[in-house]
């Protein structure tokens, strides 16, 4: 079965293109773009290295990027449908329409069901695990994970936590659903 994800990173540098709109849904092909291309800078090569790796993965995913929290939120429900997973930038400096990124997890957890997963630098960890026990959030702890960002292994270690969290979640969800089911039954 083949799964959504959705990677939200400013670092994306859909903006060098003169071609694409970086406010907009980036799919599959304009980040095979983004990757084959030789005139885009990548910034952030773990970025890049994490475009490149869910691209290998095409037959386990269907990927769609955005470059700001807020372009996903405007397009998520009406252009591309709430993915499986979604990887999420702590830090969006300079992107348009960047708010505090604790209200916007927060009203990502409120409004999807998908895993969620802190793709941040080293140097936010101790940060980000604090924000993480705001009781808002901390319900949702099950569905959330952080991966660091600056190193070399930290694509990989992404998706075996996403595998991880995905499997215990699916577990989970068979379990409640043969509870419902039963006490509908009785």
């Amino acid at each position: 079965m083949k799964h959504t994800i959705c990677f939200i990173d400013d670092k994306i540098p859909v903006a060098q293109s003169e071609y694409f709109d970086d406010t907009s849904v980036i799919n599959e092909s304009v980040l095979q773009y983004l990757l084959k291309n030789k005139s885009i800078e990548w910034e952030d090569l773990s970025v890049k290295r994490m475009c490149q790796t869910l691209m290998d993965k095409r037959d386990e995913w269907s990927i769609s990027a955005f470059t700001a929290p807020s372009f996903f939120e405007n397009h998520v429900h009406s252009t591309i449908g709430v993915p499986d997973v979604i990887i999420y930038d702590w830090d969006y400096n300079y992107a348009i329409g960047a708010n505090d990124s604790i209200d916007i997890l927060k009203r990502i957890l409120n409004n999807t069901f998908a895993l969620v997963f802190i793709f941040s630098a080293n140097d936010n960890t101790d940060e980000i695990k604090s924000s993480l026990k705001d009781k808002d959030i901390a319900r949702y702890k099950s569905r959330l994970g952080i991966v660091v960002k600056n190193n070399q292994k930290s694509v990989n270690a992404l998706l075996k936590k996403i595998e991880k969290k995905y499997t215990e979640n699916f577990s989970l969800d068979i379990k409640v659903n043969k509870v419902l089911n039963h006490a509908t039954i009785a």
